[in-house]
């Protein structure tokens, strides 16, 4: 009787032990919920916005660098939520089962938050294959979720960084760019151009002085040809009330590149004080 009341006491206690362990490693079981994945993610404000329309929705805010909103979705089936982010194009979705994360628009850099809080909720959601695996893998999916925020932002300064260098890098190629182009034209500064490599310019009647054989007045004008010509030569015409009453010419030989050739065009008759724009020849 004694050895009977000694092995039923054993079975109860066992019994009382099995449940005892049952119910502590239940309570270590904890699934992640929208508003602790929003959290995690590092955004604040997070709120419980209940339904819309006809689905539960989850917001959080984003203010670093920019400010954007995060909401969390929960549609009937994990379908639904999958079309829903393929349709919003314009923003950054990410799905997590029926979950459907939405941030700001795709222009934006949200650095990585809204796949981390997708992540986070894909975690959460894991069926557990047995109650010790489970708290195993609640344990490992919090450590990858950390280090998920943490290599996302990262990734996010990693981007600003480059970004920074594109830009310097293109401002450099711009600079360059500036540089080369003024070194190209620089052998018209100053000048008209007649064409892409001959330019000209009138000198100023002031300043001009004509040759002692000159029976009445002249004209100056300066031309540069960038690659030379080995025969330049400009013609104009003498104007007078807007009738051509005569003809300006001048010439000359072998120019080399980039070399100014002035010429004097002098007039044939009095009272001339008009020369047309110029022909400009060079072979």
């Amino acid at each position: 009787m004694h050895r009977l009341t000694t092995a039923a006491t054993l079975v109860t206690v066992a019994v009382a032990l099995a449940g005892c362990g049952g119910k502590s490693t239940g309570d270590k079981q904890q699934s992640a919920t929208p508003l602790s994945c929003l959290e995690d993610a590092g955004l604040s404000n997070a709120e419980t916005l209940g339904k819309v329309g006809d689905y539960d929705v989850w917001r959080a805010n984003a203010t670093d660098p920019v400010f954007f909103s995060v909401d969390i979705t929960l549609y009937p089936t994990a379908a639904k939520a999958r079309s829903v982010v393929k349709a919003a194009d314009l923003v950054i979705g990410a799905t997590a089962g029926r979950y459907a994360v939405i941030g700001p628009s795709s222009s934006t850099n949200d650095g990585g938050v809204v796949e981390a809080v997708a992540s986070c909720l894909r975690g959460g959601t894991t069926a557990p294959k047995s109650r010790s695996s489970a708290s195993s893998k609640t344990v490992t999916a919090k450590k990858t979720h950390a280090e998920l925020i943490a290599a996302a932002r990262a990734r996010a300064k990693a981007w600003a960084k480059a970004q920074a260098a594109a830009r310097a890098r293109a401002k450099a190629r711009a600079k360059a760019a500036a540089a080369a182009y003024a070194a190209a034209n620089r052998w018209h500064q100053g000048y008209d151009l007649y064409s892409d490599s001959v330019a000209y310019k009138w000198l100023s009647p002031g300043s001009v002085t004509c040759a002692e054989y000159t029976l009445y007045s002249c004209w100056k004008i300066e031309v540069v040809a960038r690659d030379g010509c080995s025969y330049l030569e400009v013609d104009s015409n003498e104007m007078k009330g807007g009738a051509i009453v005569g003809q300006l010419l001048a010439n000359q030989a072998n120019v080399p590149p980039d070399t100014r050739v002035i010429f004097e065009l002098d007039a044939d008759a009095a009272n001339i004080s008009e020369a047309s724009a110029p022909t400009i020849t060079c072979n």
